[in-house]
């Protein structure tokens, strides 16, 4: 599938209003640019792209034409209510602590990932799960286990399927920096591959 040709608006109903790019800390700002210097060539930024979220990327084929990357660092707390999981905790998409969007204007492809930076590990979410109704709640927690991260040290790429209460089975997607663009292409296709699923249900 040849991405650049694949429209969002095509697929989904979802047009919410996103907030805003936001200004990040340096530690966020490092990880955006691990991020867009594992895509190499693929993409194309401003350099002061790297200082706010979401991390905007303008691709080449065979990734979309514009990907809005919302990082954030993966970590694994020992208070973490199931052991052996990474988590990352989603905010900064609305003020005040309410819930917020990701920004799906023009065929953009947002993305929602993590990054450890200690391991040089990304993840990849599948974004249109979360971001539903209302929106994603203030500081949602988002996981992937632990196994799933050292699978990908150890192969590249990894995957998950993981049961969300109340919602359909998502499928995670792990990597090393050195596999990011072919697992940001296989992140893409296991969205479409699940809203194709669910026009047709």
């Amino acid at each position: 599938m040849t991405y650049p040709y694949v429209k969002l608006g095509d697929m989904t109903q979802q047009a919410p209003v996103a907030r805003a790019a936001s200004r990040v800390s340096g530690d966020t700002q490092d990880a955006h640019k691990a991020f867009a210097d594992a895509l190499g060539d693929r993409e194309h930024h401003d350099p002061d792209a790297i200082a706010v979220r979401p991390l905007t990327l303008d691709c080449g084929s065979p990734l979309p034409k514009t990907l809005r990357v919302y990082l954030y660092r993966a970590t694994a707390p020992e208070s973490e209510r199931k052991e052996g999981t990474f988590r990352i905790q989603v905010t900064g998409l609305a003020p005040a602590r309410e819930p917020g969007h990701l920004d799906w204007s023009n065929d953009g492809w947002p993305l929602l990932a993590g990054y450890e930076p200690n391991l040089g590990a990304f993840i990849l979410w599948d974004a249109g799960i979360y971001d539903q109704g209302t929106g994603i709640v203030w500081s949602r927690n988002v996981q992937v286990s632990r196994s799933t991260i050292l699978e990908a040290m150890a192969q590249g790429i990894a995957e998950e399927t993981r049961h969300l209460r109340g919602q359909v089975d998502e499928v995670v997607v792990a990597c090393t920096a050195s596999h990011l663009e072919a697992a940001v292409a296989r992140r893409l296709n296991l969205t479409i591959e699940r809203l194709v699923a669910g026009r047709r249900a």
